[in-house]
Protein backbone atom coordinates (compact mmCIF):
# COMPACT_ATOMS: atom_id res chain seq x y z
CA UNK A 1 0.00 0.00 0.00
CA UNK A 2 2.66 2.80 -1.07
CA UNK A 3 1.74 6.07 -0.55
CA UNK A 4 -1.55 5.30 1.59
CA UNK A 5 -1.73 5.72 4.89
CA UNK A 6 -4.03 3.37 7.76
CA UNK A 7 -4.54 2.57 11.10
CA UNK A 8 -5.69 -0.22 12.78
CA UNK A 9 -8.18 -0.15 15.42
CA UNK A 10 -8.46 -3.43 18.12
CA UNK A 11 -11.40 -3.43 20.30
CA UNK A 12 -11.06 -5.50 22.96
CA UNK A 13 -12.10 -7.36 26.08
CA UNK A 14 -10.27 -9.80 28.48
CA UNK A 15 -7.74 -10.04 25.72
CA UNK A 16 -4.07 -9.48 28.07
CA UNK A 17 -2.69 -13.15 26.94
CA UNK A 18 -3.53 -12.61 22.90
CA UNK A 19 -2.94 -9.13 22.81
CA UNK A 20 1.02 -8.81 22.74
CA UNK A 21 1.18 -11.09 20.13
CA UNK A 22 -1.04 -9.43 18.32
CA UNK A 23 0.56 -6.39 18.29
CA UNK A 24 3.73 -7.29 17.21
CA UNK A 25 2.01 -8.50 14.16
CA UNK A 26 0.65 -5.00 13.29
CA UNK A 27 4.29 -3.54 12.04
CA UNK A 28 4.50 0.44 12.00
CA UNK A 29 1.27 1.33 11.46
CA UNK A 30 -0.92 3.08 14.35
CA UNK A 31 -2.25 0.80 16.66
CA UNK A 32 -5.51 1.97 18.61
CA UNK A 33 -6.08 -0.57 21.29
CA UNK A 34 -10.01 0.12 22.67
CA UNK A 35 -11.00 -1.75 26.11
CA UNK A 36 -14.25 -1.29 28.09
CA UNK A 37 -13.78 -2.46 31.61
CA UNK A 38 -11.64 -5.73 31.11
CA UNK A 39 -10.75 -7.00 34.61
CA UNK A 40 -7.72 -9.09 33.45
CA UNK A 41 -4.86 -5.34 32.68
CA UNK A 42 -5.37 -5.59 28.79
Amino acid sequence: MQGQQYAIIIPTFNESESLRTLLSLTGKAPVFVVDDGSTDGT
